[in-house]
């Protein structure tokens, strides 16, 4: 009887080993948070007895997310854990074994169906239409820089037009965030397009990855927008030694923080002889988060009642008062006990009090920019989107228009563009970034480029 048991416990083992052969594969499908649809792939794969899987978010630049556990039941029921996301999901494999229909839990649940998918379908999900397809015609260097102050090196690609010299030059500094020298979001590339676009025109560009991100070395744990501006700082320096490059004609160009940093190098830094700035902050950080926080509401098809606004204004106060850091802490610690909403039901507290109190978070809502914007004497071009949801265009750029004195500004507002100068359809979808084909608009571009090559 023992050895029909055992014999019976193989067939078994084995019959469920061929079961989970059918949930292998690469499986694709869009999940909806609010405004945005994020495309998610999951990639099974079997082990040995055991199932394996790796989470991919080509929308926000994420690939290879390791899971904690996946597993494949008798009834079709697929479950996979990932804890580093505080996240879960659960399916059932449909009847045609090409479909999964379930459950994405992040806080909240949300309906999440995935097909099974082709490498070539992968390969796909990812392309662009502002995309640049080889051959390009113009040079394309692989560089690598130390920033001199904090001692990290950083990689980049630097490109240039295929003959001439004593090029105008820019370095294109990233928003905020760890993101590479394409500042990939939402599977869109947005510097890799701006630059493709630029060293068409006769531009050289300079364009790097984040301290600790792709090629460049470091971290980005414990640093502020400061050890961000010291970066830059060596980009520019390495740009002025190129032989295609006139110095005299080198600037920056800077996307959302990056714009804040644009404007903290041109403030400071005699080197600095132009900047263009991509939505960047003009106010102090606690008022821009505040207001960011509002337009992400109105976003996904809300009106932020007193209440609500009341919370958010609380919060930032928090971060933005004078007291030590332990008892910001505790202040914010007691504020969440009591507004759970602001951190979710699945996120430990402690947790979301460290995430609040970053170093990076508090420069940044403490960071008042108005003596900067004044201090500026060379050409800037501002650019903000009117429906930019994340640096309110009339608040942040008005700040600048009013900071900076002696006709050395050109400003600019475009209608119906976001944050990331996409078209978009009105506050109801204008975050919802990857869902847009356009990766910039031709009119930004073209407007950086002629002015930059209008400068003497």
């Amino acid at each position: 009887m023992k050895n029909i048991a055992a014999a019976l416990m193989l067939v078994l083992s084995i019959l469920t080993m061929k079961s989970a052969e059918i949930v292998c594969g690469d499986w694709s499908g869009k999940l909806n948070v609010g405004p945005q649809s994020l495309t998610i792939v999951l990639h099974i794969t079997q082990h040995g007895d055991s199932l394996v899987s790796l989470l991919d978010s080509p929308d926000q630049g994420a690939s290879g997310i390791p899971t904690s556990s996946t597993s494949f039941s008798s009834d079709s029921t697929l479950k996979v854990a990932i804890d580093m996301l505080h996240a879960s999901y659960t399916a059932k494999l449909q009847p045609d074994g090409k479909s999964l229909v379930g459950i994405f839990n992040q806080m909240m649940n949300f309906d999440l169906t995935l097909t099974k998918i082709s490498k070539e379908d992968e390969a796909n999900l990812t392309k662009r239409p502002q995309d640049p397809v080889p051959p390009l015609p113009y040079k394309s260097d692989e560089v690598k820089f130390v920033d001199k102050i904090d001692g990290d090196t950083l990689a980049g690609t630097l490109t240039y037009p295929a003959s001439g010299n004593k090029f105008h030059a820019v370095v294109l500094v990233n928003g905020s965030g760890a993101q590479n020298r394409n500042e990939e979001i939402f599977g869109h590339r947005p510097f890799l397009v701006l630059s493709d676009y630029l060293t068409r025109h006769g531009i050289a560009v300079l364009r790097y990855d984040d301290r600790g991100i792709g090629q460049s070395s470091g971290t980005t744990k414990g640093t502020t927008t400061v050890n961000m501006s010291h970066d830059a700082e060596a980009a520019l320096d390495f740009l002025a030694a190129q032989k295609c490059v006139d110095k005299n004609r080198i600037g920056i160009i800077g996307h959302s923080e990056g714009g804040m940093i644009a404007l903290i190098e041109a403030a400071n830094n005699p080197k600095v002889k132009f900047i263009a700035t991509l939505a960047a902050p003009g106010v102090k950080g606690d008022s821009l988060m505040k207001k960011q926080n509002e337009m992400i509401i109105k976003a996904n098809g809300l009106n932020p009642d007193a209440a609500t606004l009341s919370i958010i204004g609380r919060l930032y106060s928090i971060l933005a008062n004078s007291s030590s850091l332990e008892k910001k802490k505790e202040e914010l610690k007691s504020f969440l006990q009591i507004t759970p909403q602001l951190i979710g039901n699945n996120i430990d507290i402690n947790e979301a009090v460290e995430a609040y109190c970053s170093p990076w978070m508090l420069y940044f809502v403490n960071y008042d920019p108005t003596e900067n914007i004044r201090r500026v004497k060379c050409p800037v071009l501002a650019m903000n989107g009117t429906l930019d949801g994340q640096v309110d265009c009339e608040t942040n750029l008005g700040a600048i228009i009013n900071g900076i004195k002696g006709g050395n500004l050109t400003a600019k507002r475009y209608e119906g563009l976001n944050h990331l100068f996409q078209h978009c359809n009105g506050w109801v979808g204008s975050m919802n970034y990857g869902s847009f084909k356009e990766t910039m608009s031709e009119e930004v571009m073209s407007d950086i480029a002629t002015w930059i090559l209008n400068l003497k």
